[in-house]
């Protein structure tokens, strides 16, 4: 095919590709808005060696934060969470709620619950960032205060106003992606299928004849014939001739 075919292609299918597009789409957001609604809190927690500078404290810390994130895969810590929050969870279910990720080059530890409430995200956030604070008490109590490090909240865990999942628009959208690949591939492929002879190029180009005129086509009605269509006539032989070398090519009578 030559560039200009394939201009030819989408111009006279391009509704196949639009067709295709509203479709995926529209299949991507009925698919998105069955999914249930998942709301993220966030809390975040910071280490502080205060005003003694020392690099030893301040590597310490940096160990102690990277140890914390295993403890969200506790029983003994979920445990903690159903009674400080006052949930009635089963230890699975809560631990399976945690997105936890220690930065320790900026000595932060953030903490992301996810539930189908908002507001139990809260609270299943807030409840396990106050457990890793006091427990950061119990491990500096009797401790030189120059060997102290402490654990600080940067602020409460925030109640979402909205889901995080399902994303909606970002899924409508790769639907159409989708449905703007697979309308072009759709288009191509019948185009390939697609062997007829439908114009005056198509003779000249695969039969190797020239075109020396167009007989139109008329409908008969009413009081006058009108002009509806036309195809090319050229001689029976000379296409007969031509389809017979040229397998596959269709010729109307």
């Amino acid at each position: 095919m030559q560039l200009k075919d394939y201009f030819n292609v989408i111009r006279q299918r391009w509704w196949l590709a639009a067709i295709t597009i509203v479709v995926a789409a529209a299949v991507a957001f009925a698919y998105s808005s069955l999914q249930p609604k998942i709301y993220e809190s966030t809390v975040q927690l910071s280490g502080d060696i205060g005003k003694k500078g020392d690099g030893g404290l301040y590597n310490g810390l940096k160990q102690q934060l990277q140890a914390y994130p295993p403890l969200f895969t506790s029983t003994d810590f979920a445990n903690q969470i159903n009674q400080r929050a006052r949930l009635d969870l089963p230890p699975d279910v809560i631990l399976g709620k945690f997105h936890v990720q220690a930065q320790p080059d900026i000595l932060i530890l953030v903490i992301k619950v996810d539930d189908a409430s908002p507001q139990q995200a809260q609270k299943i956030a807030d409840a396990s960032a106050d457990i890793i604070i006091e427990k950061n008490l119990s491990d500096i109590e009797g401790l030189n205060p120059d060997q102290q490090v402490y654990i600080n909240k940067l602020a409460p865990a925030n109640l979402p106003d909205k889901p995080s999942s399902p994303r909606t628009n970002l899924l409508t959208g790769a639907g159409a992606g989708v449905g703007l690949v697979l309308g072009a591939i759709l288009m191509f492929v019948i185009e390939f299928l697609d062997n007829t002879l439908k114009y005056p190029r198509d003779i000249e180009r695969y039969t190797g004849l020239n075109t020396l005129g167009q007989i139109p086509c008329w409908k008969a009605g009413g009081s006058r014939s009108q002009p509806i269509s036309s195809q090319t006539n050229i001689s029976n032989n000379g296409l007969n001739k031509a389809t017979s070398e040229q397998p596959g090519i269709k010729s109307k009578p």
